[in-house]
């Protein structure tokens, strides 16, 4: 029979793995049906593409928002009057496909 030492080691240690969310052999996502799914996340990885993501989010913004506040200038106009759109809105369409391919 093992010692108390021994048991109460086991015990330490099974509580920290909980505490920590890791399975016998390392992290773990879920368990189900006595299956554990391992996994690891790089984390540097998913924060740098978070902000790229945040990058293009800005870079839309800045398209978009102009083209939609010259929209709603005159709301009252049953007409809207815009010289040289086809220009700027291939411009922009063109941006927004380098943005998003």
């Amino acid at each position: 029979m093992p010692s108390q030492k021994t048991l109460d080691n086991l015990a330490e240690a099974r509580e920290q793995r909980q505490i920590n969310n890791e399975g016998p052999r390392g992290p773990k996502a879920e368990e189900d049906f006595g299956f554990t799914f391992e996994y690891s996340i790089d984390t540097e990885e998913l924060y740098s593409r978070i902000r790229e993501d945040n990058k293009k989010l800005v870079r839309m913004k800045a398209l978009i928002l102009p083209l939609l506040e010259e929209l709603n200038k005159d709301t009252n106009k049953p007409m809207i009057k815009w010289s040289n759109r086809k220009t700027i809105l291939d411009g922009i369409i063109r941006e927004i496909n380098e943005i998003c391919p």
